[in-house]
């Protein structure tokens, strides 16, 4: 992790009891926690004492835990858990061997992608601990195209947006799968006018303007193929004409 001040590192071994001891965990989760969970550190503690900060915030406290794994199959209803019921706003850093990956509750987890350790990146920036918070779950929730498209927005708004996005990119690959999958190219061209349609909607998205072309283009396809259809259907009707004459 870098950009968080080394005076806040404490990296404190907490031993994996202490998180079902007193039923924070499910028999099943915490049977899991014990066969999944190698270690788990406290790394930093942000505090507004520990970073000098002058603004008061309802954030008290936030404190990142590595948690190294056993096997990178976790279950991330441990993490649901354990963030629920902490007083504390936390941050989880879960290590399996080169590999890292960043995961934060605000309402629901939300994750990174599995990344080599060794580029992971995450930053303490913000006048007060709220400012930080809302800051480590940008960071962790919402990708750098997401934040681009989102400039000026609150983080709920930011996050609200990205559920939105994934919601049209489920929709969008649904349709273009249902597209290829209809045999009579007139409904296989209104699934895929229908796909650029959802994609169009969030055009400003880099990705979303790969989809509207890659549709534009089968689009074409499907009108040649159903145009195809049309001559055939007509050859076959005249060819059938004149066999009855």
């Amino acid at each position: 992790m870098t950009n968080i001040p080394f005076k806040t590192m404490i990296h404190k071994r907490i031993p994996k009891e202490k998180f079902y001891q007193h039923r924070v965990l499910t028999k099943g989760l915490r049977d899991r926690f014990i066969s999944d969970v190698e270690e788990v550190f406290v790394e930093y503690s942000l505090a507004k004492g520990s970073l000098n900060l002058t603004m008061d915030s309802e954030v008290s406290e936030i404190l990142l835990l590595c948690i190294t794994l056993k096997r990178r199959e976790f279950d991330v209803g441990i993490m649901e858990a354990i963030a629920r019921q902490n007083p504390h706003k936390l941050v989880f850093q879960l290590q399996f061997g080169d590999l890292c990956q960043l995961a934060v509750y605000h309402g629901k987890l939300y994750r990174t992608e599995w990344t080599p350790a060794s580029v992971i990146t995450l930053s303490a920036q913000g006048q007060s601990l709220t400012e930080i918070w809302h800051g480590l779950i940008e960071q962790i929730a919402v990708s750098e195209e997401q934040a681009r498209m989102a400039v000026g927005l609150s983080v709920n708004e930011r996050l609200a947006l990205r559920e939105k996005i994934l919601q049209l990119e489920k929709r969008i690959a649904q349709t273009e799968a249902a597209a290829w999958r209809e045999p009579q190219p007139k409904k296989s061209l209104s699934f895929m006018l229908d796909c650029k349609t959802t994609a169009t909607c969030w055009k400003a998205s880099k990705r979303a303007k790969n989809i509207v072309k890659r549709m534009e283009r089968r689009c074409k396809a499907a009108n040649a193929k159903l145009g195809l259809a049309k001559i055939i259907k007509t050859a076959t009707i005249v060819a059938v004409h004149h066999v009855g004459q």
